[in-house]
This record gives structure tokens, C-alpha cells and sequence, in this order.
């Protein structure tokens, strides 16, 4: 069974207004000498979801998980389901921070409402107070059966504080499940489906959507305010059951001593170009990493999108089985693959190093060994039972059932490699350069390029057809250049783009193609349908 309680108050005379059957949910006028001083309430309640947001994992399950099993099994679903419910508001998809296995479960709960306010635009609670971190604590406590949400009991701090929040949850996995209830299932899902106490129908009720409100309290303005977090395990009908608890306070003064502040103890441990309330979210993405490039289903009615932070985005019939998003990588993802079945894929970093889900297997990588430069894509075996990977001076490294053909590593390059593309035997591969070069090897054969021809952007990447007997490249810009019998449906050439095109993938038929822009942007033609995509 999980619960969920809240308060939310300005600091006033010792009395409380009692509503629903988990919920206190209370809302006092300001003490005197502060009346001018409106608490933070309800600032968000215009943009809370119009209805809650079932909980996507992407075909996984996460029973059995506990908050300290941080397995990715128990990790990258419910990022996923955050990321989907975060992509129906526009917002970008939450990254952990690479010592997240190492943070305390109560300042898990204070690192993950921070990343739901600095992904709105709103500044981080700055830190937590080991007074609040008491009161939440001895709320993460109490009795199933009178489940408490944390209350200001540390009295020297009232009279600096205008206005407090604070929540509770009981029975989560672990705290990004809490989160994800708190923040995307708080409000009116039936008799059955209602999680949030108070919130008990109909739709309209003041109390739905208030866990969500409690994290998102005080907007842009809250700007020097402080939390306090705990977590603990209970017994509820013999069973153990966890607790979580957060307190969120607007002081009218800075408060000092923090034991664990968001600047010190979590922003350095944000990977590169994440959000960390310093800046606003970037515009018109889900994707707070640029994209790197589109891999499509085997049967082309779907396509997964990787960005450079591992993350992986999925359209159409293309399921999520996980991925590098939110956890350290020592070098940035620059490319991926997929199974012939469509049950798995597999990323590619710029050191080489591999990374393997759903049905796709590890078979070695250069991750670790010493490159003369860096990896730039990677393409897999017809059977999956096997990948190349390619890097920048066109040398091939090849692992599982991947023959090695040939490579133009050691070799002089006008310009560097920027893909590769293997036929359909799996006894060739194609590397193209970013002035269009194309070189063939195994049983790939040449059909023309660019190379020597004037660009007026860089080509970027390429695509075979499924026969073998031609292939396409793209530029930058969007344009499209096809050889063998390779036809040309149509491009973004010569049109205005957002961000540069990065990529472009086929369809199995060989009539169409995609071709995906940094920000995620999907351009589709020929029978290439589209899907969606990270670019909002």
C-alpha cells in the first residue's frame, strides 16, 4: 500500500485546519508584523498535469527493488518513466548526479525535488538544515497507522520563517519512485487510483497535486530557501515498509550551517551542460544533452534517439531497455546500434567503451585502451552477434562475430571519418569523411561520393540501403547526396533548421529515411514516418 501526506503553511498561531484521511493539508494567515508576506502556495497549481501519469517503465519492472539497490534495473525505469512524464510538460529529461549511489536516501529526496525545480527554471533549495533534517526524520518514523507529515518542532527557527511545506510517502521503492508519485500521480486517478490522501475526488479537490505544489513552493521567488530530508523503515502489518519525508521552509533571513548544500555537494557531480539553476533549461527540448544520432526499429515503425549523456529517447514501436543517462561516463556517447530483433541496443562513448541493454550483448570494446583518436560511431552485425566501432582517422575495431575488412587507420584522410554504415552481409563496411569521402572494404562496393565535390556544410553521417547497392550521405545543413540505387526522397537542404542535422538512418525498404538534428529535431521522407521526437 503506499501513502502519501503533506502540509503546507505560513507560520501563525499554534492551530491547524484538518482535511482528508492521510492528508493535513493547512493553510494559515501570516503572524503579525509579516502580513504583507504571502506564503508560497499553490504557485504552480496552472501548470500541474491535467490527470495523472501512469507510470512507464519501458516493459521493466522494478519489484523487489529496495532505495539503497542501485542496479540499474531498479535505476533506469523509473528515470524513463520521470523522463516521459517530464516530456508531456516539455521539460527535459532528469540526469542523476555521478555520486548518486553514494548519497544518503534522505539527501536522494533533496537532490531529486532540486532537479524538478531547476528543470521548470526555478532556483535549488540551497541546502539541508540539520534541524529540518530532525523533523523530517522523526516524521519518516511514525506509525503506519498515523502517518505524520514533518512539522516545524524546532522552535528557534519559526520566527525567521514566512512560510513552510512538507510531504510524505510511504511503501516507494525507492526515492525517485517517491518523486515520480509526488510529482506526476498526485492527483485524481478514481477511487482506486488516488494516491494523495486528501485528494479524494472530484477532480477539483484543494488538496490534489499539493505534493507536486509543496516541491515546486515559492516559484522563481524562492530563491534562499532551505529543505530538510529523512528516510527511515517502518513495520505496517508485519511487514517493512519505507518512509519518506521532506520540509521545505522560506526564511525571511539567510539561515546558515547547512550539512549538505546543492552548490557543494551536488552540482559538481552534474555532468556537462546539465541544468543546475544557475540557467534556464534549453529551449524547445526534452534533451538537456545535444543528440547524437537515430537508430530505427527493424521494422521501421519506430526509432530510438541517443544523446550525448547516454540518455536514450523512444518513439513509435521502439522500447526503452535502459541506458547510460544520469550515470558517470568518463567520455561522451557518440553514437549507438540496435538488434536485428529491436530487443536491445547498444551505446558507443567517444573512448570506446560499449554499454549493452535489453537483448544486446557485451562482446569487448576499446574502452580503456589506448586510441590515436577518438571513437565516432559504431555499426553492428546482421546476426547482433557483433559491432564495429570506428574512430575519427577511420581505423576499425571489431569484436564478437565483426570481421575486420580492412580500415583506413594509418592512412592520410583530407578529413577526418565522422560514420560508417556495414552492408547487409555483415562482409563489408563503408567509413565515410566529413567532405563526403567514402571508402569501401569486404564486399562493399563503391558507388560515388562527395569527395571533391563542393559542400556547403560537412557531410555527417551516411546510410546503406538494404541491398547493399548504394547509400546516402548527409551534411549539416540537411543535404542529401545518394549513389547506387540509393534514390533521393527529398532533404532539409536549403531550409531553415533549429540546429544542425547530426545523423540519418533508413527505412528497412530502402524508400525513405530520417534524418535527426542536434536538438532532436526528426525530418522524415519517402515512406519514413514520424514518430516524434526529443525536440518539442
Amino acid at each position: 500500500m503506499r501513502q502519501h501526506r503533506e502540509v503546507l503553511m505560513a507560520i501563525a498561531a499554534a492551530c491547524l485546519v484538518t482535511t482528508g484521511v492521510f492528508v493535513t493539508s493547512a493553510l494559515l494567515s501570516t503572524s503579525a508584523g509579516a502580513a504583507s508576506k504571502r506564503p508560497f502556495v499553490s504557485v504552480m497549481q496552472s501548470q500541474n498535469p491535467p490527470a495523472n501519469i501512469p507510470m512507464t517503465l519501458g516493459g521493466a519492472t522494478i519489484y523487489g527493488c529496495t532505495p539503497t539497490n542501485y542496479m540499474p534495473s531498479c535505476i533506469d525505469p523509473i528515470l524513463h518513466a520521470i523522463d516521459h512524464a517530464r516530456a508531456l510538460e516539455g521539460v527535459g529529461p532528469m540526469a542523476l548526479p555521478t555520486n548518486w549511489a553514494q548519497l544518503t536516501v534522505a539527501q536522494q529526496i533533496f537532490v531529486v525535488t532540486n532537479l524538478e525545480r531547476v528543470a521548470r527554471g526555478m532556483p535549488p533549495y540551497v541546502g539541508l538544515l540539520p534541524q529540518l533534517n530532525a523533523d523530517a526524520q522523526a516524521s519518516s518514523m511514525s506509525p503506519w497507522t498515523d502517518p505524520r507529515d514533518p512539522v516545524l518542532a524546532t522552535t528557534t527557527l519559526v520566527k525567521y520563517i514566512d512560510a513552510y511545506g512538507s510531504i510524505w510517502a510511504g511503501g516507494q521503492e525507492n526515492a525517485l519512485v517517491a518523486d515520480y508519485e509526488w510529482m506526476y500521480m498526485d492527483g485524481w486517478g478514481g477511487r482506486t487510483g488516488t494516491i494523495d490522501g486528501d485528494c479524494n475526488g472530484p477532480t477539483t479537490t484543494t488538496g490534489c497535486w499539493a505534493h507536486r505544489d509543496i516541491i515546486l513552493m515559492g516559484g522563481k521567488q524562492c530563491t534562499r530557501c532551505f529543505a530538510g530530508a529523512g528516510f527511515g523503515v517502518t513495520t505496517a502489518s508485519g511487514y517493512p515498509k519505507t518512509e519518506y519525508a521532506a520540509i521545505f521552509v522560506a526564511p525571511r533571513v539567510t539561515l546558515s550551517d547547512p550539512t549538505f548544500t546543492w552548490n557543494g555537494n551536488v552540482v559538481p557531480f552534474l555532468g556537462a551542460g546539465v541544468n543546475t539553476g544557475t540557467t534556464a533549461p534549453p529551449p524547445n527540448s526534452i534533451s538537456n544533452f545535444p543528440i547524437d544520432t537515430l537508430t530505427p526499429t527493424p521494422t521501421g515503425g519506430g526509432y530510438w534517439e541517443v544523446a550525448r549523456d547516454g540518455g536514450i529517447f523512444s518513439f513509435g514501436n521502439a522500447r526503452f531497455y535502459g541506458s547510460m543517462g544520469g550515470r558517470p561516463l568518463n567520455q561522451p556517447i557518440v553514437g549507438m546500434a540496435a538488434t536485428p530483433t529491436g530487443g536491445g541496443y547498444w551505446e558507443v562513448a567517444r573512448d570506446g567503451g560499449i554499454f549493452s541493454f535489453g537483448n544486446a550483448r557485451f562482446y569487448g570494446s576499446m574502452g580503456g585502451k589506448p586510441l590515436n583518436q577518438p571513437i565516432v560511431g559504431m555499426a553492428a552485425t546482421p546476426t547482433g552477434g557483433g559491432y564495429w566501432e570506428v574512430a575519427r582517422d577511420g581505423g576499425i575495431f571489431s569484436f564478437g562475430n565483426a570481421r575486420f575488412y580492412g580500415s583506413m587507420g594509418g592512412k592520410p584522410l583530407n578529413q577526418p571519418i565522422v560514420g560508417m554504415a556495414a552492408t547487409p552481409t555483415g562482409q563489408g563496411y563503408w567509413e565515410v569523411a566529413s567532405d563526403g569521402g567514402l571508402f569501401s572494404f569486404g564486399n562493399a562496393r563503391f558507388y560515388g561520393s562527395m569527395g571533391g565535390k563542393p559542400l556547403n556544410q560537412p557531410v555527417v553521417g551516411m546510410a546503406a540501403t538494404p541491398t547493399g547497392q548504394g547509400y546516402w550521405e548527409v551534411a549539416s545543413d540537411g543535404g542529401l547526396f545518394s549513389f547506387g540505387n540509393a534514390r533521393f526522397y527529398g532533404s532539409m537542404g536549403g531550409k531553415p533548421l533549429n540546429q544542425p542535422v547530426v545523423g540519418m538512418a533508413a527505412t528497412p525498404t530502402g524508400q525513405g529515411y530520417w534524418e535527426v538534428a542536434r536538438d532532436g529535431g526528426v525530418f522524415s521522407f519517402g515512406n519514413a514516418r514520424y514518430y516524434g521526437s526529443a525536440a518539442t
